[in-house]
């Protein structure tokens, strides 16, 4: 049953002061609509505050680099333009995190023109770069490398020690079930009825359907993991801690992960050489890339595949199939 964060008496006090029933955002910045759209939404999301984090945090650093308050008829398709190439040159961040921002930017825009903001008539007007970052999967040895490693070799603090374990489970398992992390961390004896596992997909509402013995790489292992933590997930803690939980255990594991890959990006119209060691290209979300690819070159029919990863378009699908020179 949907939950959702609703305070009888909250609602009561708005009910009891007509007043509040309008919001005037007339004289509102763009950072002070921001706030009042996170403070509706939560009533309905406890995690409204943390989807709109990014953009806050860069709107604000802007402001304050530049000691101007930003308004909403300032947004303009020119705004937009000096606003994507300072994303990519002073905050560096990824095209796929800039095309976030600006969508939710223009979001907030448009929720705010509702209760009398201002806004240019060009806000919408905003082209982020074409731009898809290099990913890579794991063959199966690469998976079993990383299962078989001792742990108790690292010359840690045992609790240090047993956060890795799980995370290195959590990845091994995630390969074989090939899932988001955070529908990972959801699952439970009631998503399995014999080799069957289907769980519906949380950001997109798709049920995603595995049928273990067909489609997890190494079958013994995926049901040894199961086993080992009850059907559960071994490790749920915040995405970002995880990944870099993740790296941390890849260093330690050496060998291929601490290779140094090559690959070539286009951004503003310049195309660029990075080089950087393959440990840093692996996150939480290589494990679909992997379940994908391995697949893929193992014959399992895409309609299948794709059944499993709960993609509905060949299309989205077709991003996770990584293939390498060899």
């Amino acid at each position: 049953m949907l939950q959702l964060a609703y305070s009888a008496n909250d609602f009561r006090a708005f009910l009891h002061q007509p007043q509040t029933f309008v919001l005037d955002l007339s004289t509102a910045s763009v950072a002070e609509a921001l706030d009042e759209l996170i403070k509706v939404k939560l009533v309905s999301n406890p995690k409204a505050g943390k989807q709109y984090f990014s953009l806050r945090k860069h709107f604000t650093r802007l402001e304050e680099n530049f000691g101007i308050t930003i308004m909403p008829d300032q947004v303009t398709d020119i705004f937009w333009s000096h606003f994507i190439a300072y994303l990519i040159n002073d905050a560096h961040l990824a095209l796929s995190s800039i095309r976030t921002i600006c969508a939710q930017l223009k979001s907030v825009l448009s929720w705010a023109s509702r209760y009398n903001c201002r806004i240019a008539p060009s806000y919408d007007r905003y082209t982020v770069p074409k731009y898809r970052k290099t990913q890579i999967a794991l063959t199966p040895d690469e998976v079993s490398h990383i299962y078989h490693f001792d742990i108790s070799s690292i010359k840690r603090r045992p609790q240090y020690l047993r956060t890795l374990e799980k995370v290195r489970d959590t990845f091994v398992l995630g390969c074989q079930l090939g899932q988001r992390y955070s529908d990972l961390k959801r699952i439970n004896r009631d998503c399995f009825e014999r080799n069957i596992f289907s769980i519906v997909q949380q950001k997109t509402g798709n049920r995603a359907r595995v049928d273990l013995d067909r489609l997890a790489a190494d079958k013994a292992t995926a049901y040894r993991l199961l086993e080992k933590y009850n059907y559960t997930c071994p490790l749920a803690i915040d995405t970002t801690d995880y990944d870099k939980y993740l790296k941390q255990l890849l260093q330690y594991i050496g060998g291929e992960f601490m290779e140094e890959i090559k690959y070539q990006r286009k951004v503003n119209g310049l195309i660029e050489t990075i080089t950087t060691e393959k440990y840093k290209m692996i996150s939480s979300h290589t494990c679909r890339r992997t379940f994908a690819t391995i697949n893929i070159l193992r014959g399992i029919p895409e309609a299948e595949i794709r059944r499993g990863t709960g993609h509905s378009s060949g299309t989205s699908f077709e991003r996770y199939v990584c293939y390498s020179e060899e």
